[in-house]
């Protein structure tokens, strides 16, 4: 591929899948330098990777995967350590949402509590949420993961349901 076309898909991949990125990174990290550490990553990542795509899947697939991978990557090479959660990141979420300031903080309250349930789960199942987030179908989840379509519903529908009594326990 010419560097031209390259650099056009590269750009397109970004302008497009930027916010899904931004989700996975933010998935994977508790302050927003290394929010931006880990995006620039899964950008390098997928600029390299840009040969080897043969368009044999979707472009989307291949960007979750890329990501996905390097989010595992990454958090393997940063340890087990939690880090401080940096409260601009949050503020970046909500902000331009029109909101009230008691709302614009209960929304804070609930993705900050998202996020670190999330950051809880194992990388498969945290994977099979944030894809199920950006409305992919069982099939796309499964492709991207390698698990059949029966195994992410089963999985989905036990994450929901541990998810749903979690919320219900902090909301009392």
């Amino acid at each position: 591929m010419e560097d031209a076309s390259r650099e056009e898909l590269f750009r397109a991949w970004i302008e497009d899948y930027g916010g899904v990125i931004s989700k996975i990174v933010r998935a994977y990290t508790f302050n927003r330098q290394d929010e931006d550490d880990l995006f620039q990553e899964v950008a390098l990542q997928l600029w390299m990777s840009i040969p080897a795509f043969e368009g044999r899947s979707k472009p989307s697939t291949w960007i979750y995967k890329v990501a996905l991978n390097t989010a595992f990557v990454w958090k393997r090479k940063e340890g087990k350590h939690p880090k401080e959660t940096d409260a601009s990141a949050v503020e970046n979420e909500i902000d331009g949402m029109g909101l009230t300031p008691a709302r614009a903080a209960e929304n804070r309250e609930d993705l900050d509590w998202l996020y670190e349930e999330l950051r809880k789960l194992n990388k498969v199942n945290r994977s099979i949420l944030l894809l199920y987030l950006e409305d992919l179908s069982y099939r796309e989840m499964g492709e991207i993961l390698g698990l059949s379509e029966t195994n992410v519903g089963a999985r989905l529908s036990r994450l929901k349901s541990r998810l749903a009594d979690e919320y219900a326990r902090r909301a009392k």
